[in-house]
């Protein structure tokens, strides 16, 4: 069956179908389980099993696995060295649906998906990362013919090119094999199982257990709320505790709930950036509501490079379609994805661009465009929400800037997620 209790909805929106924390016997049956054995369960560390009795067994749903693309993550303490020379299986399928992670009897970690050895990471590949009696985290990311796993932040195995077919199992057994045979010793904190590949970047967060740290990064966030707002000087005071404090040029705080409203013509706030890196990572995200009776090249955002334009996210007047303008006039289009001109429609915009010059358009939690390679130069110091001409016409908040950070898919969900749940609680 489909158990998604241990999951966040960003999770889920990035394919993750079954996911738990064992923590009681109860729990196990209510999610279409059964306890062999008699395993001991406490409900903030899991479930720790004997490695002589003790196994879970699961039902699932065939069609969640009938996918090319399969992703885990597999949080663990063992209570056996890792050369002690033994078959030790986190979790298994039967016999003609093998999906499994096992540490094997020379010692290494091994993968199999669709009845297919996917990746093996050799005892010397992995011993240094490996840690004996404490916690380990696996995460394996795979899509038939490119599969690759880490260990505790160290990808050990790397794009094999293996190619796998799924064949949905009927049953997960958690901490054995199929037939009750090489159980895992030790305690299994979280298990979770995806129906789509995860970024490598994704992956490794995981390992490091790190996904959720871009909120812990001091970018400037302007909140758009009443008690950020300092008329007396003009300004957004910096919500981000980053003292990066935006100066107000023409908007007008909006009353009653989040945001400033930019009229369209030289309405902006001007925030300051670093600029500090040789190149250009960049995270970029924000709400806009669009004014029924907007209309023109609406520059949503403006990053400069000294004097001059380096970046723009631009909403074009002949056919609402969001754009980039990008290397100093240069001009990359979002084809289809398109903001109608709904003044009730909320929308939240992020843009990643990453080392390889590649812009990354998210609407609402949504992928919904990457562009090929484009140009760009190093960012300098100064950000302008809006512009100092032909400006966004309508509301925005939410503006935020990661230098040097490029947002996952993963993290971007999460922020869409978390800000409109805050938002709808005002």
């Amino acid at each position: 069956m489909s158990v998604v209790p241990a999951s966040l909805g960003a999770e889920r929106a990035r394919g993750c179908f079954w996911a738990s924390v064992f923590p009681s016997a109860a729990r196990v049956v209510k999610d279409g389980g059964a306890v062999t054995g008699a395993p001991t369960f406490d409900a903030a560390h899991g479930v720790t099993m004997d490695g002589a009795n003790d196994y879970l067994t699961y039902n699932m749903l065939l069609q969640e696995w009938a996918s090319v693309e399969f992703s885990c993550v597999a949080r663990f303490t063992p209570t056996f060295a890792l050369d002690d020379g033994s078959a030790h299986f986190l979790f298994d399928g039967p016999a003609m649906g093998v999906y499994s992670v096992l540490k094997n009897a020379a010692d290494g970690l091994q993968v199999f998906l669709g009845n297919t050895g996917v990746g093996t990471a050799a005892y010397a590949d992995i011993a240094a990362a490996w840690n004996d009696l404490t916690e380990n985290i696996i995460v394996v990311s795979s899509t038939t013919g490119n599969t690759s796993m880490w260990l505790n932040g160290v990808q050990i195995v790397t794009a094999d090119a293996t190619a796998w077919a799924p064949i949905p199992p009927v049953w997960i057994v958690v901490g054995a094999t199929n037939g009750g045979v090489n159980k895992f010793p030790g305690t299994i904190h979280e298990l979770k199982f995806f129906h789509t590949k995860l970024t490598d970047q994704e992956a490794l967060d995981y390992s490091d257990g790190v996904q959720w740290d871009y909120k812990e990064q001091r970018a400037p966030l302007y909140t758009g709320r009443l008690n950020t707002y300092d008329p007396a000087h003009n300004l957004v005071l910096d919500a981000s505790g980053n003292g990066r404090d935006g100066e107000i040029s023409g908007a007008t705080k909006v009353i009653g709930r989040p945001g400033y409203l930019f009229d369209g013509d030289n309405d902006h706030i001007e925030s300051a950036m670093s600029g500090s890196a040789a190149t250009l990572e960049l995270s970029v995200a924000c709400w806009v509501q669009r004014d029924a009776n907007g209309g023109n090249d609406d520059r949503i955002w403006t990053q400069y490079f000294g004097n001059e334009v380096n970046i723009e996210l631009v909403l074009r007047l002949d056919n609402d379609e969001i754009n980039m303008v990008h290397g100093h006039g240069g001009l990359d289009q979002a084809s289809g994805i398109f903001l109608p001109k709904n003044q009730y429609d909320a929308h939240h915009l992020v843009s990643t661009f990453d080392s390889a010059n590649i812009w990354r358009l998210y609407v609402d939690g949504v992928l919904v465009y990457t562009s090929g390679a484009l140009i760009f130069t190093s960012y300098g110091q100064k950000f302008l929400w809006g512009f100092t001409s032909v400006s966004w016409a309508g509301t925005m908040w939410g503006m935020q800037a990661w230098e040097e950070m490029v947002l996952t898919p993963l993290q971007v969900a999460d922020l869409f997620q978390r800000e409109r749940r805050e938002r709808n609680r005002l």
